[in-house]
């Protein structure tokens, strides 16, 4: 059985089978890239066991994901009217029903974290509470939609927040359920750490492809900073994030981040031009800088 339905399978026996809960499996499936599950079960396979408790927490992270697309969607947020290629939640079933199916997903997240049978369950939550909340996830999108960011600390603080926090709970998820993990707690939130503002980095570069609006160019770290400056970061990071790795021998994990990598390199090879030309560079410095920050693996 491939990870989505796995994922599927395990959605299914916490949620009727209603109209509301139709709402919430157009929401949550088909899913998209996955790559917070896959990382937090790659991360496990790596520290020497996955168990049923592993397929818990990755979908409860996949869960607290997709509540997170649903309203940054509205509205009154980023206002988008399509997601993975079809119509968003509040499009095809009304603001209040998205509104409230994303309230849903965010309960439900917990629901399946306190469905896990470990020992350290409730202090694996708490992480989860603090790392989305006020002083994590929900501040990064405050800061993005308040448009504080002033220099380029600033936009890499926001795309910690509300990009990395999942990514890096994904790993110290894995973490914590391990019997007898190699890497410490700091370690794995570090390399979670430059793992989500990379991918969050290597996406704003890779929307430079299509079409952008008003916001998503104010908050764009490439379009308003230096961008082969933005590039020697996400250099700097990877070869940090690739010391880490190795170090543990997180061989899964590394193949999990190096298929990210692999798929926005396709992306943004295939929009190149368009890419060039929203950032106004012939350099080719640029270029070289692009080809050592995806091939770092």
């Amino acid at each position: 059985m491939n990870l989505e339905n796995k994922l599927i399978e395990i959605f299914k026996k916490h949620v009727e089978p209603n109209d509301f809960g139709s709402v919430l499996e157009y929401i949550m499936f088909p899913a998209g890239k996955l790559f917070r599950p896959k990382l937090s079960l790659a991360m496990a396979e790596d520290l020497g066991e996955t168990t049923s408790d592993n397929y818990l927490l990755a979908l409860a992270i996949e869960t607290h994901h997709a509540y997170s697309l649903v309203h940054d969607d509205l509205p009154c947020m980023d206002d988008d009217d399509m997601r993975r290629g079809r119509p968003a939640a509040h499009i095809k079933y009304g603001e209040w029903k998205a509104l409230l199916a994303g309230d849903s997903l965010i309960n439900l997240s917990y629901e399946f974290l306190a469905s896990m049978k470990h020992p350290n369950t409730a202090s694996i939550a708490l992480d989860f509470s603090k790392m989305m909340g006020a002083q994590g996830l929900i501040l990064g999108q405050v800061l993005d939609l308040s448009h504080q960011n002033k220099n380029f600390e600033d936009t890499l603080l926001m795309h910690e927040l509300k990009t990395g926090r999942l990514i890096q709970f994904s790993l110290l998820g894995s973490q914590l359920l391990s019997k007898n993990p190699s890497i410490t707690r700091a370690e794995t939130l570090l390399l979670g750490k430059h793992m989500g503002i990379n991918f969050q980095l290597f996406d704003d570069l890779a929307e430079l492809g299509d079409p952008t609006d008003e916001h998503e160019e104010q908050v764009n770290a490439f379009l308003n900073y230096n961008a082969e400056s933005t590039l020697e970061y996400i250099v700097q990071g990877n070869e940090l994030i690739k010391k880490i790795l190795d170090k543990h021998s997180l061989n899964t994990v590394a193949e999990v981040y190096q298929s990210y990598l692999n798929k926005v390199s396709s992306k943004i090879e295939s929009s190149f031009g368009t890419i060039v030309d929203s950032l106004k560079t012939n350099s080719p410095s640029f270029k070289e800088k692009l080809e050592k920050a995806l091939l770092t693996f």
